[in-house]
């Protein structure tokens, strides 16, 4: 933090100190060359400032992101309490995640994938038909169960 503010009054006090000189001037070509130095001065302070300037806007962006992630991880926190481990049965046996009894808002009852879950995700599970078997699969990372009929395919990962 001190270099941008560093970047920033060391040239306007180098500034100021030629400013003050050139009020002791009373050559005028000793004048032209101090008025040099003092604009190449200014010029640095500036780039001082808009360096600052970017610094402060990369911050201000990066602690925007770091908010929204905090955000999504309290938001997934909350919505996974609404699930428990669930086995459900047919010809195979599945475990998924299920609703709990009574979570408010009440929902349609569904299941979602518990791959997607470990990874914080919700995926609600889709039924799904090989052949005369009946299954769930998440159309996002590919698990599959079988509930009835026919074993279902091997489970697959996308």
């Amino acid at each position: 933090m001190a270099s941008w503010t560093k970047a920033i009054t060391d040239p306007l006090k180098a500034a100021s100190d030629l400013a003050q000189g050139m009020l002791d001037l009373r050559d005028l070509t000793k004048l032209g060359s101090v008025v040099v130095k003092l604009n190449a001065e200014i010029l640095a302070a500036q780039r001082g400032a808009l360096t600052a300037q970017q610094n402060e806007a990369d911050m201000a962006e990066e602690i925007r992101a770091l908010k929204a992630e905090v955000a999504a991880f309290n938001d997934w926190e909350t919505e996974k309490k609404r699930y428990e481990l669930k086995e459900i049965k047919g010809f195979w046996k599945a475990t998924v995640y299920a609703l709990k009894e009574g979570v408010e808002p009440v929902e349609t009852p569904h299941y979602i994938c518990p791959d997607c879950y470990q990874g914080r995700q919700k995926r609600i599970l889709q039924e799904c038909h090989h052949g005369s078997a009946q299954g769930l699969t998440c159309n996002h990372c590919g698990w599959v169960t079988g509930l009835q009929g026919q074993p279902p395919p091997p489970q697959r990962r996308r």
